[in-house]
């Protein structure tokens, strides 16, 4: 019988999630891509890049109007030109289920992002909702990081031991801290947990076969403490302890994950809020090289770590809106 680890379960799942919704964009932009051949005189490696994000994400930075003048450009070399607006309609109605299953995927990803820092973050350097229970909730980690795993069921019974452990550290169940206007960094409503811990545990169930297959042959997924275990002294985090008393410093983190035509994942940190007022337009420089301005990003994490930290999650926004709040959280 075949064993493997908690850890190399969550890294199965993570990876699982990623790949899923990699298939989903890849699919619904040779659908449009196919579409759009169909409506205009113009190979598939002719087709912008902008006119397939314009459809794969849509933009208020590039709306249907915009995508039909796009579109009229491109008819000038036929004669045959329909009207651009009702080529528009006609190509997003076609994509309906490819579109609703991007939606699916995306949600399911930031499910398993959410729920897996129950097993990957740093619990004695982060905020929870029972500060007093860390040393336990530690021994918790541990225990299903390296519970051996002998079945496709037992991958259902871990994630709801998961699901338990994610709760019992990140969920403000009676909303005492998520009403006021700035909740502690990384504390999550009950109802976005329950969202969270649904999409979760379906995952799972969905895939229970796959998981433990993949599971079988996935490199332990990467936690702080195997980190520290594998670097040693040389590995300096440079962090600071939520549960006890704050210390006056700061730091300004801003995590860009995206998975469209503009595939990116990378990170930017400021030592503190005037250094990042300051490199804030370098920083929106380079993520235009990287990913169209008129695309909408998928994910957006923008921390403020000080006396009264911050924490937001954005999904489906574009550029402009990211810096927007930006500039509100520096100024706050």
């Amino acid at each position: 019988m075949n064993f493997f680890s908690g850890s190399q379960l969550a890294a199965a799942i993570e990876d699982l999630a990623s790949l899923e919704l990699s298939q989903a964009e890849l699919i619904l932009s040779e659908r449009i891509v196919a579409q759009l051949c169909s409506h205009l005189p113009l190979h598939s490696e002719e087709i912008p890049k902008k006119l397939i994000n314009g459809f794969m994400r849509g933009s208020t930075a590039f709306n249907d109007e915009q995508i039909a003048d796009e579109i009229y450009r491109l008819q000038r070399q036929s004669t045959d030109r329909q009207d651009p607006m009702l080529i528009v309609g006609i190509i997003k109605n076609s994509l309906e289920r490819e579109r609703k299953e991007i939606h699916i995927r995306r949600t399911q990803k930031s499910a398993v992002r959410q729920i897996l820092r129950a097993v990957k973050d740093d619990l004695e350097n982060t905020v929870t909702t029972k500060p007093s229970m860390v040393s336990s909730f530690m021994r918790s980690q541990q225990d299903l990081l390296t519970q051996e795993i002998a079945s496709s069921d037992a991958t259902y019974i871990w994630a709801d031991r998961v699901l338990e452990l994610y709760t019992d550290l990140f969920v403000d169940v009676n909303n005492s801290l998520t009403d006021t206007n700035f909740k502690p960094k990384g504390i999550v409503s009950r109802l976005a947990a329950n969202n969270y811990g649904n999409a979760w545990m379906r995952f799972v169930k969905e895939h229970m076969t796959q998981l433990y297959e993949k599971a079988q042959v996935s490199k332990p997924i990467a936690t702080t403490s195997l980190m520290e275990s594998a670097f040693g002294s040389d590995f300096n985090l440079n962090r600071t302890n939520y549960n006890q008393p704050p210390k006056q410093t700061e730091s300004i983190r801003v995590v860009i994950e995206n998975s469209g035509q503009g595939a990116v994942k990378f990170e930017k940190t400021w030592s503190s809020k005037s250094e990042a007022k300051a490199g804030m337009n370098a920083f929106f420089a380079l993520l235009k090289t990287l990913v169209d301005p008129n695309e909408r990003i998928d994910l957006v994490e923008i921390s403020i770590e000080s006396t009264n930290g911050i924490s937001l999650s954005l999904q489906e926004v574009t550029q402009d809106k990211i810096k927007e709040t930006l500039v509100k959280l520096l100024s706050a």
